[in-house]
Parts: structure tokens; sequence; C-alpha cells
């Protein structure tokens, strides 16, 4: 267990960040942070293909205009670094989409970046008992999925859907980096690797 007995996904990214702020890891974290996105005033740092998808002309520009929207919501040609760093460091980056319920066909009004340790996903499976020939079998009636927003900083493995504030899922935006373990059911940042060395040689 070269992780040091980590309890949950919110030890998990503390862990990442102390391992961040080590001099070595963090050369090599500036290194592919440099490698990864070029900074320049005559172009910009991402850009969106669609050739090669069946859009109509209409709908691609439609997409490219939204697509340099986000772009300049997020402040990416001078903050693309820090975002990048952030998300390749905590394994994961959410934003809340707001829009302005007084005028929703204005779209996406601002994009909120959310630290990953204060909300969790929760999905609630509704289950019920039904008689197949002799036995009884549960069946699932309905899940529901949604964020818990908690505001705090104690470490609980324990959050429930009334520990926080509940938010729909269509209003966070979610991307992991990392790779998924075994089980397939969490998600290790590229840090996950350094650990163990990272640990050799502070001893």
């Amino acid at each position: 267990d070269f992780a040091g007995g980590v309890r949950n996904e919110n030890a998990l990214i503390r862990q990442y960040r102390s391992t961040a702020m080590f001099p070595e890891v963090d050369q090599a974290i500036e290194d592919i942070v440099n490698e990864s996105l070029v900074m320049d005033l005559d172009r910009k740092p991402l850009k969106l293909d669609l050739e090669k998808t069946e859009l109509s002309d209409n709908i691609k520009n439609k997409v490219y205009n939204e697509f340099n929207t986000l772009l300049r919501m997020l402040e990416f040609h001078n903050k693309g670094g820090d975002i990048f760093r952030r998300w390749y460091v905590d394994s994961k980056i959410y934003y809340h989409i707001i829009i302005d319920n007084d005028n929703p066909q204005k779209g996406i009004a601002e994009l909120r970046a959310i630290d990953p340790v204060k909300i969790k996903k929760i999905r609630k499976v509704h289950k019920e008992q039904r008689r197949l020939s002799n036995t009884t079998v549960p069946f699932v009636k309905k899940v529901e999925e949604f964020y818990v927003f908690t505001d705090t900083t104690k470490d609980s493995p324990y959050q429930t859907p009334t520990s926080g504030i509940k938010i729909a899922p269509d209003s966070i935006c979610y991307v992991h980096s990392g790779m998924y373990d075994a089980t397939r059911r969490r998600v290790f940042g590229f840090l996950q690797k350094a650990i163990k060395p990272l640990n050799q040689l502070r001893m």
C-alpha cells in the first residue's frame, strides 16, 4: 500500500497537493504543464476541430463561437496553466455552470470553479421487492443522482445528502484526469506513482 493508507478521495487529493509542494515534484509538474500548453500572443492555446464531423456549417459555426465564449469566461489565455495544473494535481476539476434564471436563452453566464474536496456526487438507488416464482428479488425502481456541496474543512467519508447543498447534475461540469484503479470505481491521479519515490527520496 504505497498510497499511505488513504481513507477516501478527499484525503487522496490532500496527499497529492502535499506531494506537489516538494521542489522536485513541483519542477516535474511545471515541465508537464509547459509542454502541454503553448501560450502565445498571436494564437490560441486550445482549438476545436470539427472537420471530421457530419455537422452542417451553420452548426459548426455556432459550436466554434460557444467554444470561444467558454475560453473567454475561463480567461484561459491567462489562467490556462493554473487550470491545467489544478486538474493535473487534484486528478479532477469541477465547475458550477451558472445561468440567468430570468433569461435562460442567454446561455451560460458564468463558470465558477469548485474545490474538489468540497463537492461529492451522490447516487441513491431506490429498490423495491418483487416476488419472482418462489423467491423475492430486489428490482431497481429509480436511480437519483445529484451533487452535494459542503463548505467545511472536516474530512468525513460519511457524507450524507443532508450534510450540504444539493445541486442538480446538469449544473456541474466534472472532468477527471489520472487513472482508474483495478475496480474502476476510483480515479487515481498521475501523482499516485510519485508518492513511493518521493517517500524514498525524503528518507
